[in-house]
Formats: structure tokens, sequence, C-alpha cells
């Protein structure tokens, strides 16, 4: 059991000396303050592990929380959700989070929460948070909406199209021809499935070329509506003998790029 001076100690170290975690918004660095409480250091210690790499050096204790962070983190809801392969988009997990700690951790790995990343401290609710929170990614989702709209109708609404001049009534349509094709978008409600997502990562694994963040931005990307954290998780456990789903277990080599390991 992690103490809170435990972690207040350990934090100062990884956040501010290690990994030096620099605010979003204000982009000055975080400072462990006796004002933060443990729900925000919690969530900052874990973006932070997150970003750790293999020459990275901590003391004995802080490494101590940290693997213990880490432990607990493989044992909840995350990894769970990753093993039955259950996927959900950013609104979904927002929707399921009952805390106040849960929702923090969210906002800040994902970036359609900066404008409020700076402001966490003023939420004493969870339901407030999540209705902000809600309410800036139906912005996202409008906004895209319309430039998709606004690119649709440069693209396709406005070409113009060739009338066929064949009397014959079996002859074939020459409009055809000259007729731009609008790409059939992908169905949005179609689930990542587990295959899917070996299939992707594999390759740029094997090239030996990329770091965990990296690839976890790849994939976001990629696949846009998962989040950050589903991709770090499988990654992450991809390390785990007991939860990796890659065949051999990753690792990463002395320039902190990941591989797979050697049998």
């Amino acid at each position: 059991m992690i103490s809170e001076k435990q972690l207040r100690i350990a934090a100062k170290e990884l956040i501010e000396d290690v990994c030096a975690l620099r605010d979003d918004k204000t982009k000055k660095p975080i400072v462990i303050n006796s004002e933060m409480s443990v729900e925000d250091i919690t969530a900052l210690f874990k973006n932070a592990i997150t970003l750790i790499e293999p020459t990275d050096k901590f003391s004995d204790e802080t490494k101590a929380v940290i693997d213990e962070m880490a432990v607990n983190g493989t044992e909840k809801g995350e990894e769970k959700e990753e093993a039955e392969n259950v996927e959900l988009t950013l609104k979904e997990e927002i929707e399921a989070c009952e805390t106040l700690k849960q929702l923090k951790a969210i906002t800040l790995v994902e970036d359609d929460f900066k404008s409020i990343k700076g402001k966490l401290s003023s939420y004493k609710k969870a339901e407030d948070l999540k209705e902000a929170m809600l309410e800036l990614l139906k912005d996202e989702e409008e906004e895209a909406q319309k430039k998709a709209e606004e690119l649709h109708k440069k693209n396709v609404g406005d070409a113009p199209t060739r009338t066929s001049r064949s009397k014959g009534t079996d002859a074939p349509a020459a409009e055809d021809k000259g007729k731009v094709k609008e790409k059939k978008p992908a169905d949005p409600g179609k689930k990542t499935s587990l295959a899917e997502k070996i299939d992707f990562f594999t390759p740029l694994i094997k090239s030996g070329k990329h770091t965990q963040k990296d690839l976890v931005e790849l994939a976001v990307k990629e696949f846009p509506k998962l989040t950050k954290s589903t991709f770090q998780t499988f990654l992450t456990d991809g390390k785990n003998p007991k939860y990796s789903k890659f065949t051999p277990l990753l690792t990463t080599d002395k320039d902190g790029k990941m591989i797979f390991a050697k049998k």
C-alpha cells in the first residue's frame, strides 16, 4: 500500500526531475506541491509512467512506487476490457466513469480536453466534469462533421456528369465514365478487432524504429474511435506473459524502441 507521503516524494522525482512534464496550456513545468490532491498527483504519475524510457534512473523508493502502481493498473478495468476485446469510444469511456479520478485521468492523456487541463482542481463533482468533457467532445464532433461536409461538397457534390447520347436502351451509359465515384465511408459503429490491432502493430514493431509513445500516436490516427489509453494498455500488456496478445512478447531495446523479445 502506497502512502500519500511516498506518492508525493516519488511523484516529485518522476514528474519534475525525470520526465519534466509540462502543463499543456501554460507550457510551464508541473510542480508537485501541497495544494495538489492525491487524485491529481496519481493521475499525473500514471501518465508519467507511460513516458519512462529504459535509460531513466530512479531512487529505490520511487521505483517501488512505480512498480506497485503498474501492477495495480494491470489488475483493473482497462486490462480486463482488453482481454475481453471490448472497445469503447472516447464518449462511451467518459460516460462509464463514476469518479473524478477516472475522468481526470482521461483529460490528461486526450488532446480533446486541453482547454480544461489547467482547471481540473476547480471541479469538485464527477458529474460537473463529465458534463464539461462531453460538451467539448460534442463541439469537436460537430466541427469535424462540418469540415467533412465542406470537403465532400468540394470534391463530389459539384462534380459535373455526362449525359448519355445513346438511343439504344441496351447501350452502356457513357455518363459513368467521367463520373466521380464517392468512396464508401467506414462503418463508424464497427468494433476494431484484436486481429486488426495485431496486424497494424506487428510490422511497425518489427521495424524497430518506434518507441511505445510513437506507436500509440500512430494507432490513434489509424483507429480514431479508440483512445490513447486503450493502446497504451495494449502495448504495456504485450510485455507481460499473463496479458500479452503478441507472440513473442514485447520489450524495448537500449534506445527505447519497442521490439519483439528474442525467443
